[in-house]
């Protein structure tokens, strides 16, 4: 392929797209599974300090490395997606590539400000809110990010709304 505005394009047929995304939901799949099978149940313990009832996972050596496996999988997956999506980053005529380049990177740092708090607090409820927040916060990003400029031109110029970009 010809180069694009200085980028490469990763070409990635569609056929090993779909074998590549159907591996990973279901060595992820196998994860959960395997992770519901050894899990042993929770333990409820009243905290004082903060006069409420806390379920906590039995603290099992595979339970606990099943549960990190798991997060360094979704990591692995995480930097695969902004390895290719810096590839694709400088070709102008994909909107889609851009957006995935951002997103990407919006979606690295969010991972990595929930594994700074995992590590910093013990605290399930404070633990439960920052990984809503987080979430949230990537949909609503990668959503703004790939309708935005979509959304900006329909509003902007009504005549246009009939074309199909």
């Amino acid at each position: 392929r010809k180069n694009i505005d200085k980028g490469k394009k990763i070409n990635i047929p569609d056929r090993s797209l779909i074998i590549s995304l159907v591996n990973a939901v279901v060595v992820e799949m196998l994860v959960c599974m395997v992770y519901s099978i050894v899990f042993d149940g929770v333990d409820v313990a009243y905290d004082n300090a903060l006069l409420r009832l806390e379920y906590k996972c039995h603290a099992q050596f595979t339970t606990n490395l099943l549960w990190t496996g798991n997060y360094l999988y979704l990591f692995g997956l995480l930097l695969i997606l902004v390895y290719i999506s810096i590839q694709n980053r400088n070709l102008t005529p994909f909107v889609e590539a851009k957006c995935a380049f951002y997103g990407s990177m919006i979606s690295l740092s969010l991972f990595i400000v929930l594994l700074i708090f995992y590590a910093v607090t013990k605290d399930h409820f404070v633990l439960l809110n920052i990984h809503c927040a987080v979430v949230v916060l990537g949909v609503a990003v990668v959503w703004f990010l790939f309708y935005g400029e979509q959304m900006y031109v329909f509003y902007k110029y009504p005549a246009r709304r009939t074309e199909i970009t």
